[in-house]
């Protein structure tokens, strides 16, 4: 961990950190375990932009799930001022409870539908304002000008770029196939008047496993 951070994260928590542990890595956030003498908590460091609006709209919704009594998540932590995060820099930086399991695909399905169940049905009783999907991706021109970047070889020079391009190439086909086809389910979509409720949107792959039916996201 950097060590301003480690300092930021002392000053803005009001807290002292004891030892430093790096916890399995995700693409979205650089994460750690730290202990003080009495606690321990996992941290969350994102410094890439496009994810850091989604991530602080998300916080006041988990931290009112746990006050809600949904224990088997992680939940944030607020920092002296009240809030569920600080800024270094352009760095986002967030504390949340430690849950003692390891990250693992090994469980039980079952006990995550019922997990996610008890999640989606306490949805009403959340009041405060929680990030909704309008279906409308943000990002869609910006994907399709990168993705033909990428294979026209426009994009600046980047050591990775002929290997992505070798993929990219190979797949071509079937990537616009699906891209389309997300369109098409996603026009569908808009027209069901779904009713909306709290989810994880990648819980397979952000699973914290005790035992095969005891697991947290």
């Amino acid at each position: 961990m950097d060590k301003d951070i480690k300092k930021s994260i002392e000053r803005n928590y009001a807290l002292v950190i004891k030892t430093v542990k790096a916890a399995p890595r995700s693409f979205v956030a650089e994460t750690w375990f730290i202990k003080t003498d009495t606690e321990s908590y996992f941290v969350k460091i994102v410094d890439k932009e496009l994810f850091i609006p989604e991530i602080i709209a998300g916080l006041p919704a988990l931290n009112a799930l746990h006050e809600a009594g949904i224990e088997r998540i992680n939940w944030p932590i607020p920092i002296v001022s009240g809030e569920f995060y600080f800024m270094h820099n352009k760095t986002l930086v967030a504390l949340f409870n430690f849950i003692n399991a390891r990250q693992s695909y090994d469980y039980s399905e079952a006990a995550l539908g019922e997990l996610l169940a008890s999640i989606h049905q306490i949805t009403p009783r959340i009041k405060v304002k929680i990030p909704e999907e309008n279906y409308e991706y943000q990002y869609k021109e910006r994907f399709a000008r990168q993705f033909r970047g990428i294979l026209s070889g426009e994009l600046a020079a980047d050591p990775l770029l002929p290997d992505m391009q070798k993929v990219l190439k190979k797949h071509e086909a079937r990537i616009n196939f699906q891209y389309q086809r997300l369109q098409e389910l996603t026009e569908q979509i808009k027209k069901l008047k779904l009713v909306k409720v709290i989810t994880h949107g990648d819980a397979g792959g952000n699973t914290l496993v005790k035992g095969f039916n005891d697991i947290s996201n």
